[in-house]
């Protein structure tokens, strides 16, 4: 009341859509923060991905997902949000595998597009070796270091992930993400239970649908 008595203050703006917006403090970002959301966020991605290439609607709920860590340490970072991916998903609960070779198998081809212009006729050569050697394990070492090298008649060669593409094949009663930095395993076992429970969400999702064709406001009992 005594402010307003004493009339505008002299140090306010004049308008506060004519004032500069505040410059950005750097060193208050959580880096380590940031990168685990955007983790979080690529893992839901993936998985929502996989519900769509296994024709699984996303309101039908599923037993579980498991997501491949690299460690322990990042096991702990992502679990922090295991909920929000749970939720987001729809699935009963998220679990976690330093193996993901239980659940899906590896397939490492060469990137033509990439080493096409830099090998020549070597290319075919890495396609093979590629090819004989496992799949899975050449996986591990391109997650661990970010690349993986090839004993070729010419001497070693070193493969970056953009030299490389990745196939994934899901065992039975799974389906797996296209995988670039991280794995996502879907159980696709739906039991009569989850069916009942899929039903309901189904249910529900028609009837909101129905009430807002009908102009019925929320509070609106019908």
């Amino acid at each position: 009341a005594e402010r307003l008595a004493a009339g505008p203050d002299a140090a306010a703006p004049e308008s506060v859509h004519l004032t500069s917006f505040p410059e950005a403090d750097a060193s208050l970002v959580d880096r380590g923060l940031s990168q685990t959301i955007a983790a979080v966020r690529d893992l839901v991605s993936l998985g929502l991905q996989v519900r769509t290439s296994a024709k699984l609607k996303v309101r039908q709920p599923l037993a579980e997902a498991i997501v491949a860590v690299a460690s322990a340490e990042e096991r702990a970072r992502i679990e922090r949000f295991a909920d929000a991916v749970r939720e987001e998903l729809n699935v009963h609960k998220v679990t976690f595998t330093e193996e993901p070779q239980k659940y899906v198998t590896f397939e490492l081809l060469p990137n033509f597009r990439a080493l096409g212009p830099k090998l020549g006729k070597d290319l075919p050569l890495v396609k093979q070796a590629l090819s004989k050697a496992s799949g899975s394990e050449l996986y591990a070492q391109l997650e661990a270091a970010g690349s993986i090298t090839l004993s070729l008649p010419s001497g070693a060669l070193t493969l970056g992930a953009d030299d490389i593409q990745v196939r994934l094949a899901a065992h039975p009663d799974y389906a797996g993400s296209a995988p670039h930095r991280h794995v996502v395993v879907l159980d696709t076992r739906v039991s009569d239970e989850l069916k009942r429970e899929g039903f309901a969400r189904e249910v529900i999702n028609r009837v909101q649908r129905a009430r807002k064709t009908m102009d019925l406001e929320y509070e609106a009992r019908i």
